[in-house]
């Protein structure tokens, strides 16, 4: 299963508290990869993402508080096996939404960033969600038998740097490690250990997932630890074939060379124990001898 997908389908299932959380999860989405674009004179916003969870939440919000509409394209790349969505709203809802974001201000476009908007707690974390939404990715899959259990990452791709500054130190205030890089223009900021990313689903009210994810977790330690057994298992009986095949070798040559039967008793009985059970350990060699033998002993002879 896809994780980040069963994240973002049950966001998108949720619902805001109120309008200032409605229009703060706008926000996030907005300024994580939206756009304003012209068409025969006319101004539209567009948002651009790879979920395809994001038209629905979108829509909806859209509809809840400007009694509009939003309309959905696609740009699918074959090469790649990839799908771009393209979410458009145009006015006069554009205008309201790019307004009460501040985005539009006396007839013009300014997409820096005012963090006054999403000041309450709650307001903070439906701007999250929005970002989470429009632009998280991750390499996780839950129960995925077959696979390789590679390591938890999740990242966001920010191309505003405010808004991407902002995220980083929300992240820190709630004890979510994250680092930061760039890729060209973008602003790339990633989790790639197991307890953060949790948290951050745990921060986002998706108990489902963050159900999910625990037991992934613990899927995989057992997975490990299993691993670990059968290694270990795996390298002793390679050591004790190993160690067998070079007592075999030292047995014959000297039976070729002397015979055995010339040897004193007692390694006589052990080098023909050896011969017969190539397989058995110096514990099994010795309780084969009447237990009357210690695997030292075993391994002094």
């Amino acid at each position: 299963m896809n994780f980040i997908k069963q994240v973002k389908t049950e966001l998108v299932a949720q619902k805001e508290r109120g309008d200032c959380c409605t229009l703060s999860l706008l926000c996030g989405i907005v300024f994580a990869c939206g756009s304003v674009g012209f068409e025969n004179k006319q101004s539209f916003l567009e948002i651009t993402t790879s979920s395809s969870e994001l038209f629905e939440k979108v829509n909806e919000i859209v509809d809840k508080l400007y009694g509009g509409y939003a309309e959905l394209d696609t740009d699918e790349d074959s090469s790649l096996n990839h799908t771009t969505y393209l979410i458009r709203i145009d006015n006069p809802y554009a205008n309201k939404i790019l307004t009460d974001l501040e985005i539009l201000k006396n007839g013009e476009f300014d997409f820096s960033f005012n963090d006054e908007i999403i000041a309450n707690d709650c307001c903070k974390r439906a701007f999250l969600k929005g970002i989470f939404l429009a632009c998280a990715s991750s390499t996780i899959k839950i129960g995925d038998e077959g696979g390789k259990n590679a390591g938890y990452h999740l990242e966001f791709v920010i191309q505003n740097e405010k808004v991407a500054d902002f995220l980083s130190s929300y992240l820190a205030e709630n004890f979510i490690i994250e680092r930061t890089v760039y890729r060209g223009s973008f602003c790339v900021i990633y989790l790639s250990d197991y307890e953060s990313i949790l948290t951050l689903i745990g921060l986002l009210g998706a108990n489902n997932a963050y159900l999910a994810l625990e037991g992934e977790n613990v899927r995989r330690d057992v997975s490990r630890q299993v691993n670990r057994q059968v290694n270990f298992v795996n390298a002793n009986l390679n050591k004790l074939a190993s160690v067998s095949a070079k007592q075999i070798l030292a047995i014959r040559e000297i039976d070729d060379i002397i015979g055995i039967r010339t040897l004193p008793f007692p390694l006589y009985e052990l080098a023909k124990a050896r011969l017969e059970s190539p397989e058995a350990s110096s514990a099994e060699l010795a309780k084969m001898l009447g237990g009357n033998i210690t695997k030292s002993g075993i391994n002094h002879r």
